[in-house]
């Protein structure tokens, strides 16, 4: 009978340790994510996301200083920069996308003009931060409303007040 009680003692005192052991750690790990610096979320209320264009590039985009688009150097006065980075025809559409140096900002508009003779057509946009610039969300024009010829391109965005522009032509067939 002793040895029976020995095994005993000795099988609860193993269970004991094991739940000791067991708390500890489920101790460690509750203190160790409670002491973890907080997270920085971004504010996304104004940004739909859902209309960012994440796609590649389809095949028929080109950089906007290659093929028949080309850009006009504009002195920059503000403390961001802006640049036409593609400005592409397609059969359906014109996609003409933009970059935003040195601000970080969701909330700014960028306005799209395309002017041809005594013909405009204006879009507008919000901006959308990146991690370090931000982006014009982007234009998708339907082709129906430019006709054929050379067009204008100006965008403008505005931040906090402040305004830059970029230009570029496009020759639509």
């Amino acid at each position: 009978m002793k040895i029976n009680k020995k095994k005993q003692k000795k099988t609860k005192l193993i269970i004991a340790l094991s739940l000791i052991a067991v708390l500890i750690c489920c101790a460690i790990g509750y203190l160790y994510m409670n002491n973890r610096p907080p997270t920085v979320e971004k504010k996304t209320d104004s940004v739909p996301v859902q209309n960012i264009d994440h796609k590649d590039p389809v095949i028929e985009q080109k950089p906007a200083d290659q093929g028949a688009a080309t850009t006009d150097p504009t002195p920059v006065t503000t403390s961001f920069a802006v640049a036409i980075t593609s400005a592409n025809v397609t059969d359906k559409m014109v996609q003409v996308r933009g970059a935003i140096s040195n601000a970080i900002s969701n909330d700014g508009i960028c306005d799209l003009t395309f002017t041809k003779d005594q013909t405009t057509v204006s879009k507008s946009a919000k901006t959308y931060a990146l991690p370090n610039s931000s982006t014009c969300q982007g234009f998708n024009i339907d082709r129906n409303e430019l006709s054929a010829g050379s067009w204008q391109i100006n965008l403008t965005v505005t931040i906090n007040g402040e305004k830059a522009t970029a230009n570029s032509n496009i020759t639509l067939e």
